[in-house]
């Protein structure tokens, strides 16, 4: 295609181009794009075409970087107040965020009137690739002066004991760990005192609260259910909101291993409950405790639970013995919260979801009134661990549980970690929490605004969005937190699924990390989607649908949404970028989807390369001629596999250094010689090796049927090159005893080389030097095309692949090859490209970015063929 390009002037090339469009009724939009580009671009001499391509390069950044500008601008009038903490002692976020988060995107100057009004980046950040960050309720970020003060904190208390042994080391560790929680106590408003923070006549006197350190909320859920004094009698209820964690449904389990019943109502009908509520929900038992854990912001829609005291105060006056945990997680990241004021019983935090450092640790705060309910043992035989026993016999069946709340936490806490959290609660104390407050809702509000206006041409909204962003208006900061859930719409009404948006964002120019599906609260996902339980249970037993999968949309309705979080540290730009993406991806007048004309007749067909992969995922066989089984597939290919410890395939786009490994196949020894650098070769038997039993094998979530293959040197061989401990298995037996193979959808890939120079353009168009063969796309046979064609992607229209020999066997094209980012690997240094990001912009098809045809044999033909490159076939 290229030398037909240059070997014709331009404007005859347009007349041609002209004609054949007057008589196709579909045209290649991103391909007729790239030709404009072309005529654009030489309309100078060759000379001083490069010079003239970067001024129209500037002139379109430099109209971007304007309109940009001006939107900030806009935004500051609006927001200015509220928005980057001017008052702080840190000062404004746009004169830090880029010192403490090199790797984000920057701010940009609103002083700078330039063309680039972006921040500029130092020499040797410039090829970092800067990414936005909108998952701060999955974890905040630790600031670069956070990780830098707790490091040297490391130094500075190099020397911490164990807080169970006794000594100045342990002394240094049990003192560390009591000043951070006073701290803590401070921070949460959990200190004794009054509750409203004046002197009283008593009655508004809080004991105070204790901190019981933990792995974080899971574990803090997971304790006060175990350790919960739940009546051997049946009279205790586990009531908790339809927004839960589904940490929160795990306390379910052990709640009804102990006897309890449990009752699971909407937000709305906990918050409007009166005394007899809670006695119908408890069955009028007034001799049992209950529990009600909900939680104080929703981690789906961001829906703050405005009526946390009142809920608490209403159940205790009802005639159970009602008590209360708040799930604080979310909440704290971006709200004050004072823990006397709301009277909690109970209350569960992980930290990292506020400092995003340390990591692994969290706490379940105890109302210093309400303890005995978790040190009553009630006759209960629970795990015991080192400190949290004051004897215990190992040839008697004799323990005393020592009773204190620190012995409901089994073994050593995180004694350093803990002591880190200190530098933590400094950083959020200097920005203040009232300002986070602020700083996230003006950028939440202008994300949904600009969000909710996007419309399709025919009218149709872009965006559906869930929770109170759901009606009009706009939710005030003590209703709404720092979350936006929502779907894309297309203009006929059907869904984006979300698997396709978070994976399209994560390509954009500026990778983003958003989260996708119903992100562990299937409660509130399912309530916002308008999905029944007896729905999704049926599409669990029919279609396999389980939590963090990849079906998005089943049945044309959406499983799951996608979430936007926003944190102390985001900036307007985090979320200018995603409208920006969600604008020139998905709205209708700016659709890059694949468009092809149709072929006229067959075309003749030259096989030019063709490929063996004799291991899954590893370096390719190239060869000159090789035999097509009777089951259609390629003689050893991919029928072998490296899987894990439970049996699933490793994969290249986790692991890049498998494209060095390279495997030839002897076929007259029956041998497999695999190479790869630094490590001696190995010499694998293809007829009979040490095996193992059949087991299932998960190659791409499919299950296979393979054993392992080879002695323990082979395993060992992989995993010391590798660094993951691994083991190489091979396909067992279809019922027809033919060796299949892990292959993904069929036996062979085709690939023409039209469509490789195709995207080569495109790639260089966006500045990418480097090229990309057919070996990154991993086909069996590349093909080129006897006759020109005026498109990109000429085998997207056959329907059959027919070989030009005395066999005339047929090959049916069964679809499409959807691509992932394996594509981005280089098959020689496994260095990682923008392969993928190229393709998604002019080879999206139906949710799918579709590079290559799969092929099978056709069912009459069971012949066994010898294929050889120089071969014509012929494409029907």
């Amino acid at each position: 295609m290229t030398s037909f390009l240059e070997s014709i002037n331009i404007l005859d090339f347009v007349v041609r181009l002209s004609v054949l469009l007057a008589f196709s009724s579909c045209v290649n939009h991103v391909f007729i794009s790239f030709h404009k580009k072309i005529c654009k671009n030489k309309k100078d001499t060759s000379s001083s075409s490069s010079s003239s391509k970067g001024s129209n390069t500037a002139s379109v950044s430099s109209l971007q970087d304007t309109q940009t500008l001006q939107r900030k601008q806009s935004f500051l009038k609006r927001h200015g107040n509220d928005y980057g903490y001017t008052s702080s002692p840190k000062g404004h976020i746009d004169t830090w965020r880029k010192q403490e988060f090199p790797s984000l995107i920057p701010p940009i100057d609103t002083t700078n009137t330039n063309t680039s009004n972006r921040t500029s980046t130092s020499s040797t950040t410039e090829t970092r690739e800067e990414k936005v960050y909108l998952d701060y309720a999955g974890s905040a970020i630790p600031s670069k002066s956070l990780l830098e003060n707790i490091y040297k904190q490391e130094l500075q208390h190099q020397i911490m004991g164990n807080p169970h042994s006794n000594g100045p080391a342990s002394s240094q560790s049990l003192q560390n760990i009591q000043h951070v929680k006073k701290s803590l106590l401070d921070f949460f408003g959990g200190n004794a005192g009054c509750k409203f923070g004046h002197e009283g006549n008593g009655i508004d006197y809080h004991p105070g609260y204790d901190v019981i350190f933990t792995s974080g909320t899971t574990h803090a859920l997971h304790i006060l259910a175990e350790h919960f004094h739940w009546n051997k009698e049946g009279n205790s209820t586990f009531l908790y909101s339809h927004n839960v964690h589904t940490s929160v449904l795990g306390m379910r389990e052990v709640a009804m291993r102990y006897g309890a019943s449990f009752q699971c109502k909407h937000l709305e009908d906990i918050a409007n409950a009166t005394c007899d509520n809670f006695d119908t929900w408890s069955h009028a038992r007034d001799s049992g405790n209950h529990l009600l854990v909900m939680p104080l912001e929703c981690n789906f829609t961001g829906n703050k639970m405005e009526k946390a005291q009142e809920i608490i105060a209403q159940s205790r006056q009802s005639s159970g013995n009602w008590y209360t945990c708040l799930d604080i997680a979310k909440a704290a990241s971006t709200s004050s919260i004072n823990l006397k004021k709301l009277d909690p019983d109970f209350a569960v935090v992980s930290f990292y979801k506020i400092f995003g450092a340390p990591t692994g640790i969290g706490a379940l705060f105890v109302k210093r009134s309400s303890k005995d309910v978790l040190l009553k043992n009630g006759g209960k035989r629970r795990y015991f661990g080192g400190g949290s026993v004051d004897i215990a016999l190992p040839n008697l069946d004799y323990s005393i549980k020592r009773n204190t709340l620190d012995s409901l936490v089994q073994g050593t806490v995180n004694f350093r970690g803990i002591t880190s959290l200190k530098h933590g609660l400094e950083e959020v104390q200097q920005l203040g929490v009232t300002h986070i407050s602020r700083h996230v809702h003006s950028l939440i509000v202008e994300c949904c605004t600009r969000l909710k206006g996007l419309k399709h041409t025919n009218g149709q909204s872009v965006i559906e969005c869930y929770g109170q962003w759901r009606h009009d208006g706009i939710p005030s900061i003590l209703e709404q937190g720092s979350i936006l859930s929502f779907n894309i719409v297309r203009s006929d009404g059907s869904y984006v699924g979300y698997n396709e948006v978070t994976k399209l964002a994560a390509l954009y120019k500026y990778p983003m990390q958003l989260r996708g599906g119903c992100f562990c609260n299937v409660g509130a996902c399912h309530d916002a989607l308008g999905i029944d339980e007896n729905e999704a249970k049926e599409n669990h037993l029919k279609t396999g649908k389980v939590c963090g999968d990849h079906l998005d949309v089943i049945d044309g309705k959406p499983t799951g949404a996608i979430r936007l979080s926003l944190g102390k540290d985001s900036i307007w730009e985090d979320v200018d970028t995603l409208i920006t993406f969600i604008e020139k991806t998905f709205v209708d007048d700016n659709l890059t989807t694949q468009k092809v004309i149709k072929a006229q007749g067959p075309i003749a067909l030259d096989l030019i390369e063709m490929y063996v992969f004799p291991i899954k995922s590893c370096g390719a066989m190239r060869v000159n001629k090789w035999k097509m089984t009777q089951n259609g597939k390629f003689l050893f290919d991919r029928e072998f596999a490296l899987v894990d410890s439970s049996g699933i395939a490793l994969r290249l786009s986790r692991y890049p250094k498998m494209a060095l490994i390279k495997p030839i196949l002897d076929i007259e020894r029956m041998t497999m010689e695999v190479s790869a650098p630094g490590s001696p070769n190995l010499v694998v038997d293809l007829k009979s090796d040490i095996v193992s039993p059949m087991k299932d094998v998960s190659v791409c979530g499919n299950k296979c049927n393979g054993r392992l293959w080879g002695s323990h040197a082979v395993s060992s061989w992989f995993s010391d090159y590798l660094g993951v401990q691994c083991w190489l298995a091979r396909a067992g037996k279809d019922p027809g005893n033919n060796v299949s193979a892990f292959e993904n959808e069929a036996p062979l890939l085709l690939l023409s080389m039209q469509s490789i120079d195709a995207l080569n353009r495109v790639l260089n168009n966006k500045g990418e030097s480097r090229k990309v063969d057919a070996r990154y796309f991993r086909p069996n046979l590349v093909v080129s095309s006897k006759q020109q064609t005026y498109y990109s992607n000429p085998e997207d229209t056959w329907k059959e692949i027919k070989l030009n020999d005395a066999t005339g066997t047929k090959l049916q094209v069964t679809g499409q090859c959807a691509r992932c980012s394996m594509v981005d690997i280089d098959p020689d240094s496994c260095m990682k490209g923008k392969t993928l990001q190229a393709l998604s912009e002019y080879r999206r098809n139906n949710g799918q970015i579709t590079f290559g045809i799969f092929l099978k044999k056709m069912r009459d033909e069971s012949k066994e063929v010898l294929l050889q490159v120089g071969d014509t076939l012929t494409s029907l």
